[in-house]
């Protein structure tokens, strides 16, 4: 599945992690899976999942309302990361997701579940500029995948491109900043942390179950 969702790296930085377990038995591995799946579809309780300096993810519909997960293709995602918001998303930055795919395939042993984010405009006004560090040309890729007894959470980022030809001279120099950060590791940080967080076996964070509940 990875090949056909992943687009190809063109221009800019790409991004590849991976984290991946060794359960005893198949039936955890399934539990695991379904239990990593529950986390990738509902973005509103990343930022529980990761702690720290996470950045803070809502779900939301195509006009921008806050949405109970999970989360479906055409969804957007409103994005609060801890530095100065941009004036054309009203604060935030905005991805689309682009594509969602499940598959099972009964001779592998295997199942898996994707999604593709985009960035985007702000759907909540009727501007059609980006709002978001990145250029629209990037994409972020979470795939969960069992293999048998093997359940692995895997992050791939492509055609990561600065968006600094906003028509907003703050918006640029703030894009800039905020994706040369992300481009030393900053924001690798955050997505190795939150695939490691799919993956846990626990499933005690009632934080995250109470935020997921509120939307």
């Amino acid at each position: 599945m990875k090949d056909q969702i992943v687009p190809p790296n063109k221009e800019g930085k790409k991004l590849d992690l991976e984290h991946s377990l060794q359960l005893d038995m198949p039936d955890e591995a399934k539990n695991l899976f379904n239990l990593a799946k529950t986390r990738l579809l509902h973005p509103s309780g990343w930022k529980e999942l990761c702690g720290g300096l996470s950045a803070n993810f809502t779900l939301t519909d195509q006009r921008g309302m806050n949405k109970a997960g999970p989360a479906e293709k055409s969804d957007y995602m409103r994005i609060d990361i801890p530095a100065p918001g941009n004036k054309e998303g009203d604060g935030y930055d905005w991805v689309e997701i682009e594509e969602k795919v499940e598959a099972t395939n009964e001779n592998e042993n295997s199942e898996s579940i994707a999604i593709t984010l985009r960035p985007a405009g702000n759907p909540t006004n009727d501007h059609a500029t980006t709002a978001h560090f990145f250029e629209d040309k990037a994409t972020s890729t979470f795939l969960i995948k069992r293999t048998g007894s093997e359940v692995k959470a895997t992050y791939s980022g492509r055609n990561e491109t600065i968006n600094n030809n906003t028509g907003n001279a703050i918006d640029n120099i703030r894009n800039s900043v905020v994706a040369a950060a992300a481009k030393v590791g900053v924001s690798a940080g955050q997505w190795e942390r939150l695939i490691q967080a799919f993956l846990k076996k626990d499933d005690k964070n009632r934080n995250f179950h109470k935020i997921i509940s509120l939307f």
